[in-house]
C-alpha cells in the first residue's frame, strides 16, 4: 500500500536542478563547487547530494520520469518495511503495529516528494533497525554503520541525524550500565566505536567537513527562508499542522500510561525528535518515522493489564477487534491519500512546467537574460541550460539574487531598477502561486507596464519580453491582448482547483477575474468557495462585500445583466 501511494507522478520543482547536477557530474567528470546553472555563477554551491543526483539521472536515462516515480515507491516502501521490522524486534503486536503504521506514517506524504529527503527517511529507519538489532543480539551488524554512513552522508545532508540516533543508544545503554554498576560495558564500547567510525565517514564526501559543520550548526533545529514556496521551511504550528501536535499528544499519554516499561533511549529520540519537529515542519517526518517504530510496543503495554483479565476466548475477540479496527484505520487514512496522489501512477505531472514556455523561448530565441519564478528555475536550468542560465532556483547559493528574486517577484521598491540592473529582457512564470494561489504581484505589473510585452501564455506559465530588446516587426506578430493573461490565470486556477482540496485563495483570484468581466454567476460560485474555505478573520473584505451583493441579486429567479449603478466592481 505504501509502495502504491508513494508511486505518483513526479511533481518536485527540486528534482530538475537535481537531474542538470546529475547529468553536469557525469558529463564533465567533476564536482559542483559554484552556483554554475544562474546568473550568480560564481556563488559557491556545496552540491550534498551530489550521489542522489546522479542515481536520479541515471534511473531517469533508463526508465524516465516513470522511473521516478518507482524510485520514489520503493524509497517509502522501504522506510516502512524496516519500520515495521523495528517494532517486531521490540515484540509488538500486528494490531499494534497496524493501528501506528498508517495513521501515523501516513500523515508524512507530504514529504514523499522527489527529493533527496527521502533517502533519509530510508536510512534513518535502517539504523534504527541495525542499532535495535544491536541492542537485543550484540553482534558486528552494528559495524556496518560506517560504510553506510558514507553512502548516506553523499545521498543527503539529512545524515547528521545518525549522530543523535548512535547517541540516544549510548546514553540509554550507559543509564542501564549505570544502575547494574557496570560503568564500562562492552556493547557501550562498540557503540563508541561506531560512533567515531561514523565521525570519519561523515567526512570522506567531495566537500570534506561540509557534514560535520551542519551538524554544529544545528543547534538551532530551525531555519527559515525567503519564499514563500519554501513551506518545509516554516515553524510547526498547530493551525498548519494539527495532527502532528495530535500525534505528539498521543505519543505522550502512551508513554505516561506505559512509564514502567519505557527506556531511556525511546524517552530520548522521541523527545529530541518532537521538539525537532516543533521547530520545522520539514522535521516532523522524522518525529513520525521514530513513533511508528518505537510507540506499537507502549500499546501493547498499555493493553496488557485489560487482555490479562479476560478468558482466552475474548482475548481472541479482543485481538480481532483491534485488528479491524486498525484495517478501518488504514483504509480510512489510505482513502484520503488516495483522492491527493493516486495509487500506482507514475510519470510526470507535466502541466506543473513550463515546457511550452520553453520550447517558445528556443524556437524564438528570446534575449537574455532570463527572470524566472523560484518555483520555475529547476526545471529552466534542466531545459536551457547552457544557452540561457537562470535567475534562481531551490538550490541558490548567492543572498544578494535570493533578495532580488523575492523584491521583483513582489513588485516592491525599485523591482524595475532591478531588472536594469541584471539586464533582464524576458521574464517567464506561473501566473500564480502553485502553494496558495495567489496571483504574484510582478505578474500585474508586468502587464500595466509600457516597456514590457505579454508575449506567450498558456494554462501553467507566461512570458513576457522587453520591448527594446527584440525588433518591432517581431513584437507585432507576437505580443498578445492582456485578456490572455486572464485566460492564463483562470486555466491554472482550474488545474490548481482540481488537485484535492486545492489553495482556497485561488477561488479569489478567479472571481476577481468574473467580477471584471461581469461573469456575475461565475464570479458568485467562486465567491462562493472562497468564503466557505477561508477563516472570517483571514477573508478578504472586498470579497465579503461582493458576495452579499450577489448574493441577494441571485435568490431570484433571473440574475440581472448588470450591477446597480455605482455598484459595479
Amino acid at each position: 500500500m505504501l509502495f502504491g501511494f508513494a508511486t505518483s507522478k513526479v511533481q518536485s520543482f527540486d528534482v530538475f536542478w537535481q537531474l542538470q547536477s546529475g547529468k553536469y557530474i557525469l558529463d564533465t567528470q567533476s564536482f559542483i563547487y559554484q552556483n554554475i546553472f544562474s546568473l550568480a555563477a560564481d556563488a559557491p554551491r556545496h552540491e550534498h547530494c551530489w550521489l542522489h543526483d546522479i542515481v536520479y539521472y541515471l534511473t531517469y536515462c533508463l526508465m524516465g520520469f516513470e522511473g521516478l516515480s518507482l524510485l520514489k515507491g520503493l524509497l517509502v516502501a522501504g522506510t516502512g518495511f524496516f519500520l515495521v521490522r523495528v517494532a517486531r524486534l521490540r515484540d509488538s503486536s500486528w494490531s499494534a503495529i497496524l493501528i501506528v503504521l498508517f495513521p501515523v506514517f501516513l500523515q508524512a506524504y507530504w514529504a514523499w516528494e522527489d527529493r533527496p529527503q527521502l533517502w533519509s527517511f530510508f536510512f534513518f529507519a535502517l539504523f534504527l533497525w541495525l542499532l535495535e538489532w544491536d541492542r537485543i543480539s550484540r553482534g558486528r551488524k552494528i559495524y556496518l554503520l560506517g560504510p553506510l554512513m558514507i553512502i548516506w552522508g553523499n545521498l543527503h545532508a539529512g545524515a547528521i541525524l545518525a549522530f543523535p540516533l548512535v547517541v540516544a543508544y549510548m546514553v540509554g545503554r550507559a543509564g542501564r550500565s549505570f544502575l547494574q554498576k557496570d560503568f564500562w560495558p562492552k556493547d557501550l564500547k562498540r557503540l563508541g566505536w561506531v560512533l567515531l567510525m561514523i565521525t570519519v565517514a561523515a567526512c570522506i564526501t567531495p566537500y570534506g567537513l561540509m557534514l560535520l559543520k551542519t551538524l554544529a550548526g544545528s543547534a538551532s533545529l530551525g531555519g527559515q527562508s525567503l519564499f514563500a514556496e519554501n513551506i518545509d521551511w516554516r515553524v510547526t504550528t498547530f493551525k498548519e499542522f494539527p495532527n502532528y501536535f495530535y500525534i505528539m499528544g498521543g505519543t505522550a499519554l502512551c508513554l505516561a500510561i506505559a512509564w514502567r516499561r519505557v527506556t531511556l533511549t525511546d524517552a530520548l529520540l522521541l523527545a529530541g525528535l518532537a521538539f525537532m519537529g516543533t521547530k520545522l515542519l520539514r522535521h516532523t517526518t522524522f518525529f513520525m518515522v521514530a513513533v511508528t517504530a518505537l510507540v506499537p510496543v507502549y500499546i501493547d503495554g498499555m493493553t496488557m493489564p485489560l487482555v490479562a483479565k479476560v478468558t482466552a476466548g475474548n482475548r481472541t475477540v479482543l485481538k480481532t477487534l483491534a485488528l479491524f479496527l486498525a484495517v478501518i484505520a488504514t483504509f480510512y487514512f489510505g482513502h484520503s491519500l488516495y483522492k491527493v496522489k493516486g495509487a500506482f501512477n507514475p510519470g510526470l505531472l507535466e502541466w506543473r512546467y513550463p515546457d511550452a514556455a520553453v520550447d517558445f523561448i528556443l524556437e524564438q530565441q528570446l534575449p537574455a537574460n532570463l527572470f524566472n519564478s523560484y518555483v520555475s528555475g529547476g526545471y529552466l536550468m534542466w531545459k536551457l541550460y547552457p544557452d540561457y542560465r537562470v535567475f534562481w532556483d531551490g538550490r541558490q547559493g548567492s543572498e544578494e539574487l535570493n533578495r532580488a528574486g523575492n523584491d521583483i517577484t513582489y513588485a516592491r521598491a525599485g523591482w524595475q531598477q532591478l531588472l536594469d540592473r541584471y539586464q533582464v529582457n524576458t521574464v517567464v512564470t506561473e501566473p500564480l502561486s502553485f502553494i496558495d494561489g495567489v496571483q504574484y504581484p510582478m505578474v500585474q505589473e508586468l502587464r500595466k507596464s509600457a516597456f514590457w510585452a505579454l508575449v506567450f501564455a498558456d494554462q501553467s506559465s507566461v512570458v513576457f519580453v522587453r520591448k527594446a530588446a527584440v525588433e518591432g516587426r517581431w513584437l507585432m506578430e507576437h505580443q498578445l491582448p492582456a485578456r490572455r493573461l486572464d485566460e492564463a490565470i483562470l486555466a491554472e486556477a482550474a488545474l490548481l482547483v482540481e488537485r484535492a482540496p486545492g489553495p482556497p485563495k485561488v477561488h479569489w483570484e478567479m472571481a476577481r477575474i468574473h467580477l471584471a468581466r461581469k461573469e456575475y454567476r461565475n464570479a458568485y460560485g467562486a465567491l462562493e468557495k472562497y468564503l466557505s474555505r477561508i477563516p472570517p478573520g483571514q477573508r478578504n473584505a472586498s470579497a465579503e462585500t461582493y458576495y452579499r451583493l450577489l448574493d441577494s441579486m441571485f435568490g431570484r429567479n433571473s440574475p440581472p445583466d448588470d450591477l446597480p449603478s455605482g455598484n459595479r466592481p
